[in-house]
């Protein structure tokens, strides 16, 4: 059964207008709509560190962008000179994604249908695990290409970037992996998503010996949703 905010949506407005900590967005109600979408409240920790870290001019990778709301919130943030990408390989929520990205015109965001990761090859995703999330998985039902940021910046598909945030159940260390000379090259903070106790200590193994200072906080019970582990680079 729908939750009642969902339901009700079906006999309102098609497209309505959401507050956020970062700015005021329009946003295309359908099956992925969530009370915190709407209310503007969805991981105020992430849209905190956005705020923090973004400038106008800035390019921001949203890796595993889901339906958009964390794109919509950069791209206010970066205005009109920067640019967010936005990475999203299920190919429902990248629907979804879309079509927010359509009632949104102003807003300078470009979607990556592809799969980050530290080789260049095709990937399964696992979809079945919610209509929300999917994974990386030997057994999983939709195959997708995989990039790496390294190519895709080596290759001037895609600029350099200011900030660097990874959400992707779990494949957080291969995104990085195939990224890390970009990273050493342009120092973009980087944000991870909290997936399970071993993310915090793999970051730090990957970005530290690239003079980052690694900071967060492992759960040992109830996962601390929207609590990014946040590196930094320091100066030489």
């Amino acid at each position: 059964m729908k939750p009642v905010y969902t339901s009700a949506m079906g006999v309102g407005p098609p497209v309505v207008k959401v507050e956020t900590s970062c700015g005021t967005l329009r946003w295309k109600t359908d099956q992925f709509v969530s009370q915190d979408i709407i209310l503007g409240t969805y991981e105020p920790s992430m849209q905190s560190k956005f705020r923090e870290f973004l400038r106008p001019g800035h390019v921001m990778y949203d890796v595993g962008a889901n339906v958009g709301f964390h794109s919509l919130c950069c791209a206010l943030l970066v205005g009109p000179a920067g640019k967010v990408v936005a990475f999203e390989p299920n190919p429902d929520t990248r629907r979804s994604l879309l079509n927010q990205f359509a009632v949104n015109p102003g807003l300078g965001v470009s979607v990556m249908n592809c799969d980050l990761s530290d080789h260049c090859q095709t990937v399964k995703l696992d979809t079945s695990r919610s209509h929300l999330s999917c994974a990386v998985a030997e057994d999983g039902d939709l195959a997708v290409e995989a990039q790496t940021i390294d190519a895709l910046v080596d290759q001037g598909k895609i600029p350099a970037p200011n900030l660097l945030k990874v959400d992707v159940e779990g494949h957080d260390a291969s995104v990085i992996k195939g990224g890390l000379e970009t990273i050493r090259k342009h120092k973009p903070v980087v944000l991870c998503d909290y997936n399970g106790e071993e993310t915090l200590p793999s970051v730090r193994e990957l970005l530290e010996p690239l003079n980052y200072e690694v900071s967060g906080t492992v759960s040992t019970g109830e996962r601390k949703w929207g609590l990014p582990i946040t590196g930094i680079p320091q100066k030489a």
